[in-house]
């Protein structure tokens, strides 16, 4: 009967792909090619929208528990203001308010992150009056980080599977239940593999995320994370580090660049993200994409293992060391193309 209803989800999302891919056009719901972006023809970017309604769909079906149906209906400002700023370019500013506000909306639930959990030699963390103001910021960080590195055809979707996918791992090891117990997790990863077979291999009905599914997706799994480290207790808060790891990399180090290395508008784009240094490399999303789910797979699981074998502290340090490395290796590469001058090979 699971199965079923798997099934269901599964046909679901490829009707409502297949409606909003037709209508988008009717709508001018196009991403258009333009200097900082790096495809070449008008693409609907209804990516959002398909993965948000076929969510709605399995909430029918799997009749979740009350904070996973808050979050999926709080997701709804963030899928409209995500569409007109792929419309009509919001500012920064104004997006950035929507954010917050969907956090603060999400309060309603009940779930913040009331403490970073236990370290040896230190103890508990609790963040006592400033529960509330770190969850904002951390929701608010998450969304702007997959934002930021849906610049390529597969990475944005792909690092969202990939993170979904650590969770269970993650929850698997420190308390052993199957993957069947996660219903909404599975879902998530179903609809979201249909979008990126269509996102990566068609040419026909290729269609983009948008800013709409971009900040969706890091939404709901910011919400999911604080969920399974707090509520459920599923893993430690460390971990979820380790959730996101290239996703934060990538927002950390550009964010400081813009901000301390070219004094500029830190939220203003540009193509120097770790995903195009790369693409320039090897000229391809597909290989690009790849390479880097990888690497946040084998962070995940370099993450889990530390912390297994040495424990919380010695975790968290390994983190802030990676992200050392991948700063020089990102400044490396960032300097010899900028003094090189290397553009993208069409």
């Amino acid at each position: 009967m699971i199965i079923n209803k798997y099934f269901f989800v599964l046909i679901f999302t490829i009707f409502i792909l297949y409606i909003l891919y037709t209508l988008s056009k009717h709508l001018n719901l196009l991403d258009l090619p333009e200097n900082r972006k790096v495809h070449n023809k008008p693409t609907p970017f209804v990516g959002g929208l398909i993965i948000f309604f076929s969510i709605i769909f399995s909430s029918i079906l799997f009749e979740y528990n009350y904070f996973f149906n808050y979050l999926i209906y709080t997701s709804s400002l963030i899928i409209i203001i995500g569409l007109i700023d792929d419309k009509y370019n919001l500012s920064p500013y104004t997006r950035l308010f929507f954010q917050f506000t969907t956090s603060f909306i999400m309060f309603g639930s009940g779930l913040i992150i009331s403490n970073l959990g236990q370290y040896e030699f230190v103890g508990l963390i609790n963040l006592y009056i400033f529960s509330y103001l770190f969850t904002a910021f951390s929701i608010v960080l998450l969304i702007n980080a997959f934002n930021f590195i849906d610049g390529i055809d597969g990475l944005c979707g792909g690092m969202f599977v990939t993170s979904l996918i650590l969770i269970l791992v993650f929850s698997f090891f420190e308390i052993g239940n199957s993957i069947f117990y996660y219903s909404f997790i599975n879902n998530l990863i179903l609809i979201t593999v249909i979008f990126l077979i269509f996102n990566i291999f068609s040419n026909r009905l290729k269609i983009f995320l948008g800013d709409s599914g971009s900040m969706l997706l890091g939404l709901l799994l910011g919400w999911l994370i604080v969920y399974y480290t707090s509520e459920e207790k599923n893993f430690h808060p460390v971990l979820a580090l380790w959730v996101i790891s290239y996703p934060i990399y990538d927002f950390l180090t550009v964010f400081s660049r813009r901000l301390f290395y070219e004094r500029k508008n830190p939220m203003l784009s540009d193509k120097f993200h770790f995903h195009h240094l790369l693409l320039r490399i090897f000229s391809s999303h597909k290989k690009v994409a790849l390479i880097l789910n990888i690497f946040a797979i084998c962070f995940g699981i370099f993450g889990l293992i530390i912390y297994k074998y040495f424990g919380s502290i010695i975790c968290l340090i390994s983190f802030i060391l990676i992200l050392f490395l991948y700063n020089l290796l990102y400044y490396k590469l960032f300097n010899i193309q900028k003094k090189h001058k290397i553009s993208y090979s069409k």
